[in-house]
């Protein structure tokens, strides 16, 4: 797996030409110091457009001033450009095109042409500029400027931006290489990288994936929820008549030939969990696992559920008691994160819950209890309460859970190597509308992945209303809801006052909505419980994925119910202009779907029943990219969750 400008967590290798699909994007917050003496800008404005095309609809702007000009000179800003105090440029990022105004303090004077193959800027961050090192000379023509190498300086990466890159011949006998992969050593750092030079430009409906010199399979490159190593775990549950069920795992790949998976729990004296099978595409392996794995309250220990596999997986964990179940969408090692804020629904019935998984040995985890009044959490006989520190050291395999009556909501999460983090209520009910009971769970997205767009779609079939909590990552954030209710507008706007505190709103069944904020937020959404009569559905959690974090194609499948079988929906978000490419199994969507547009955007949303087992999502157009959903129902029982998302790290580490 890969970042489009970041790293690439494979062996060394070559690169080919095959069908390209997009990434997210993101902007990023900076201080403001004066600027230095050196001629670096004060100001930048991003731009991106949907395709490469400068013809093509614009889906984000901004403009950040960097820093404040010193001797009282101004520095511009915006798209005005302010002769030799201004550059303008564009850069071409897998599938999309950026345009960059660079403003300065001072006159720049004339820059000087670039020579072929020159390097023409030094731009530092991830999917978007979050800094220009340098501008060393200019380009001739208005064709946007191309990534020639990528590589670390520190903890930042750097991008090496030319004029021009010859176009790549695919029709080579090797399959027109376009990108070197050179394993190095970072000298500041002194952690394993790569540097990625890319050798010639695909043609249009390309881009540029690795190739294994050991099977010969094309995979694609995208920090995402696919992976060949997962560590999991399962969170506390309530037994129901004295059936105590076995967790599960469900196992599916989008490979078309055999993919080798082990399934073990290495911290666990004696286990006797050892599973190991083969798999392909539209096949799924259930993998029960003891009871015993399941986390109880305050709990430190091993149990840390290990899956592995020789090519990219996706993997789901489904936490089931005879009614009462949830299951989450598993995110490979790979992908997580060093910062994380908790999600519960409150009051919680029985408890709040999260787990913290550990990945890699002597991993020291910081978690302040959230500013809750009488939360507080007991371990080695300490009480801990709102707003005070624990800290542990985790290894790998490690797990720790921790339980509380009061909302969890908002536990901050900081370790200085990646862990995993699950979150919810042991069980819950949801809203008002009866008083079943459900457990709630999801993994949790690290905040660097989190987003500032979102698309929802409502549960489907359902009257009773959905609940949304929306989390903040930074103090005041405001959010806007702009959406439809059966053809009538909706506008909703708040601000979330502090950083880990969230809003809860509930909102009609029938609400499509599309959800901005100012600064990076995580939104949940919440199926309430059953009504009664022919509603049958319960509690279930769900993280709506970021726009920013869309994908461009997955596989997926379902969970089974306690009692039979669930009701399953696919539930999809996709630009209005490509729903008619939109396939679900390589079939398009029936004659009769229903859509609805969603106002702001570009985007139209739905949902439609599916089969019991494995499905795949693609588009006819590969870079196109989709929002998907996977909600099931039955009686007393409900689950959700994402069917994959990228996890492209959108968001700086804030300081």
């Amino acid at each position: 797996m890969s970042l489009s400008w970041a790293l690439l967590l494979l062996v060394p290798s070559l690169m080919e030409c095959a069908p390209s699909w997009s990434y997210g994007w993101g902007n990023t917050w900076q201080d403001l110091p004066f600027c230095s003496s050196d001629p670096v800008p004060c100001d930048m404005a991003l731009k991106m457009y949907a395709a490469t095309s400068p013809n093509s609809q614009e889906i984000y702007n901004t403009d950040r001033q960097i820093c404040t000009c010193p001797d009282g000179n101004t520095c511009p800003s915006g798209w005005i450009t302010q002769g030799d105090k201004t550059i303008t440029r564009d850069i071409l990022s897998r599938g999309r095109r950026i345009g960059i105004a660079l403003h300065y303090c001072n006159p720049l004077g004339a820059v000087r042409s670039c020579e072929d193959g020159e390097t023409a800027m030094v731009m530092e961050g991830g999917n978007i500029p979050e800094r220009i090192r340098s501008v060393n000379c200019k380009c001739q023509g208005q064709d946007p400027m191309k990534i020639k190498k990528s590589y670390m300086v520190g903890w930042k990466w750097n991008h090496d931006l030319v004029c021009d890159m010859p176009r790549c011949n695919i029709n080579r006998s090797d399959g027109g290489m376009c990108e070197k992969i050179r394993k190095v050593r970072d000298p500041q750092t002194w952690l394993e990288t790569y540097v990625n030079t890319n050798l010639c430009e695909c043609p249009t409906g390309y881009d540029c994936i690795q190739e294994s010199r050991l099977n010969k399979e094309v995979f694609y490159g995208a920090l995402d929820n696919r992976g060949t190593e997962f560590i999991i775990t399962f969170m506390d549950n309530k037994i129901l008549e004295n059936r105590d069920i076995q967790p599960e795992i469900f196992i599916t790949t989008a490979k078309s030939h055999l993919v080798h998976v082990t399934v073990t729990s290495p911290g666990v004296q004696n286990s006797h969990l050892h599973d190991s099978f083969s798999i392909t595409n539209g096949h799924v392996k259930r993998v029960a696992v003891d009871t015993s794995y399941r986390l109880n309250q305050t709990e430190f220990s091993k149990k840390g559920i290990l899956i592995q596999a020789d090519d990219e997986i996706v993997v789901y964990g489904v936490n089931r008691e005879v009614y009462s179940d949830d299951g989450y969408l598993a995110l490979p090692t790979d992908v997580l994160g060093t910062e994380y804020y908790t999600m519960s629904y409150s009051p919680s019935y029985y408890y709040c819950v999260f787990a913290v998984i550990g990945v890699q040995d002597q991993t020291h985890v910081a978690i302040q209890l959230p500013n809750t009044p009488h939360v507080n959490v007991t371990y080695k006989g300490h009480m801990y309460t709102k707003n005070q520190w624990i800290n542990v050291t985790l290894d790998r395999f490690s797990t720790f859970e921790l339980h509380a009556v009061p909302d969890l909501s908002g536990a901050h999460i900081v370790s200085d190597k990646p862990v995993g983090v699950l979150s919810g209520n042991r069980k819950a009910v949801v809203g008002n509308t009866g008083g079943s009971r459900d457990h709630l769970v999801e993994m949790l997205l690290p905040v660097s992945s989190w987003g500032k767009n979102y698309a929802t779609v409502p549960i489907p079939e359902r009257a009773v209303g959905d609940i949304f909590q929306f989390l903040a990552s930074e103090d005041n954030t405001h959010v806007n809801v702009s959406g439809v209710i059966n053809g009538k507008a909706f506008h909703d706007h708040f601000t979330i006052s502090k950083a880990g505190t969230y809003a809860k709103k509930e909102y009609d069944s029938a609400l499509y909505s599309h959800i901005t904020s100012d600064k990076p937020i995580s939104v949940f959404q919440f199926s309430k419980t059953q009504k009664g009569g022919t509603d049958l559905a319960d509690p279930a959690m769900l993280i709506v994925p970021p726009i920013e974090q869309y994908a461009a194609d997955y596989t997926f499948t379902t969970p089974e119910y306690s009692k039979g079988e669930y009701t399953n929906y696919f539930m999809f978000v996709v630009d209005v202009a490509q729903k008619n490419g939109l396939r679900l199994d390589n079939h398009p969507l029936p004659h009769n779907q229903h859509y609805v547009t969603i106002p702001g955007s570009n985007l139209v949303a739905g949902f439609l029943k599916v089969s019991v087992g494995t499905h795949s999502v693609t588009h006819t157009n590969p870079t196109t990219v989709i929002g998907g959903i996977l909600f099931g129902k039955a009686n007393l029982e409900s689950y959700a969750f994402p069917i994959g998302l990228l996890l492209t790290p959108v968001n700086t580490v804030r300081n």
